[in-house]
């Protein structure tokens, strides 16, 4: 029993000390990073003193920064580390006293980490001297005989690799089956415009085969289109193709799967080589539930269940255009994640990651095609939409077209068009993109007209 209790408290001790140096640690990124970006501006922010729109922009620049740096480092979810920046960037510049006391506070956890260090290796110490007091002999008389010989050679006798191949068979035939199936209804269904999101789904259809990067994502996003936790997948081809795949995967899915990606939390990605093929074991964390993915669904079904019969697709796109503009305020500080269509569709709040993908989800679920943009304004990173309309490409930047109000007057304001269905030309004067990564517009923007 003293043995018991010298170990658990050794555990309990070096568990505390641990939770609390990673709370110290995880703060202490936070505020440096805070802190630096901050100096970075401080001229400007004092320039723009008594325009809080001007200096909200420079501090959401602070914001994305430092939440793009640190959010690899730091192991917490996306949304909690966005909450944690945001508390430390209002203690900074709006209670600098408060924001003293914090970092007091915070050595004082460093403090309490040695403390605890110490009375962990006296802890240890006294572990130790009753392990040593423990009667060795009944000890191994304790355990001697337990196993039955043959049980014990039936054991030892497992075949590891076998173990695991036989555990780690893809599940993929029927998903492929399916995927094929869905694939051969397009080819021989003509096109008509679906009543509900759910006669779209699944968005995304399991590859006949998955053998490149490409190939790997639409398998990935299939999956991740169904909240699945825990997959495999086969990949054939050899080992320097998926290794090149399993690293390049998160930026083609990331590119032409946004909207899943908006929903991932973490992954883990393990395989096993079988000379022919791979088996990739793949498990994901989301932000969102299965409950909230339906959610999601039904209000878009809700949203275009209002719109007015007969629309053509232009007046498709500004209906959403307006929509989304009418009923969304910016926030950065949502209840939600603002980067996702959740937020945006069913709590009226978000960035611009929520304004595109519940964009995009919209006029997927009326049929006109779209595409995911990323780029950036400035320095500071963005998102909008391309709009396939009459035969071409057009910019749609809802995120803009919303006019920024703040306070009281948050929802105030009749949508704006000047970044409705443009062309590259006009777009290109204050947006960046990677023109490679997508298809070129119309030469002109399209004619709005009441």
């Amino acid at each position: 029993m003293d043995l018991f209790i010298s170990v658990l408290i050794t555990v309990i001790l070096l568990r505390i000390a641990w939770k609390v140096w990673k709370s110290y640690q995880r703060h202490y990124l936070i505020h440096r990073a805070v802190k630096h970006e901050i100096r970075q501006i401080e001229k400007k922010l004092k320039f723009w003193e008594g325009e809080p729109e001007r200096q909200y922009e420079l501090l959401k620049t602070v914001y994305n920064t430092v939440l793009f740096d640190l959010y690899p480092k730091v192991k917490i979810s996306h949304r909690r580390l966005e909450k944690l920046i945001h508390k430390e960037m209002n203690r900074i510049i709006k209670q600098p006293a408060r924001s003293t006391l914090f970092q007091i506070y915070q050595l004082l956890k460093a403090t309490l980490v040695v403390i605890l260090l110490f009375s962990s290796f006296f802890a240890v110490e006294q572990t130790i001297r009753d392990f040593k007091s423990f009667a060795t002999g009944t000890l191994m008389n304790s355990y001697k005989g337990t196993l039955d010989s043959e049980v014990a050679r039936e054991i030892n006798g497992v075949n590891p690799k076998e173990k695991e191949e036989s555990a780690v068979q893809p599940s993929g035939t029927s998903l492929k089956e399916t995927a094929d199936d869905n694939k051969q209804k397009e080819v021989n269904e003509p096109k008509e415009q679906a009543n509900s999101i759910y006669q779209l789904l699944p968005m995304n259809l399991y590859p006949n085969q998955v053998s490149s990067t490409e190939e790997l994502g639409e398998a990935m996003a299939y999956h991740m289109e169904q909240l699945d936790e825990s997959f495999t997948i086969q990949f054939v081809g050899d080992a320097a193709t998926f290794n090149q795949a399993t690293t390049d995967v998160w930026e083609w899915l990331d590119q032409n799967q946004a909207l899943w990606i908006s929903f991932y939390e973490d992954a883990s990605l393990q395989y096993i080589d079988y000379g022919t093929h791979f088996n990739l074991e793949v498990s994901i964390s989301y932000a969102v539930t299965t409950d909230e993915l339906n959610e999601l669904y039904q209000s878009v079904d809700d949203i275009l269940l209002d719109m007015p019969p007969g629309l053509s697709d232009y007046e498709k796109v500004k209906y959403v255009n307006d929509y989304i503009v009418n009923n969304t305020v910016y926030e950065l500080d949502s209840k939600e994640s603002p980067y996702t269509p959740y937020s945006i569709l069913l709590n009226g709040e978000g960035v611009c990651n929520g304004y595109t993908l519940a964009t995009w989800l919209l006029l997927y679920a009326l049929q006109i095609k779209n595409l995911y943009v990323s780029g950036n304004v400035g320095e500071e990173l963005h998102a909008w939409n391309l709009v396939k309309l009459e035969g071409e490409w057009y910019h749609l930047d809802t995120t803009w077209n919303d006019p920024v109000y703040t306070g009281v007057f948050k929802w105030l304001g009749e949508p704006t068009y000047d970044y409705f269905l443009i062309s590259d030309k006009k777009m290109k004067e204050d947006h960046e993109w990677n023109y490679e990564l997508y298809p070129q517009t119309a030469l002109k923007s399209y004619p709005y007209t009441e």
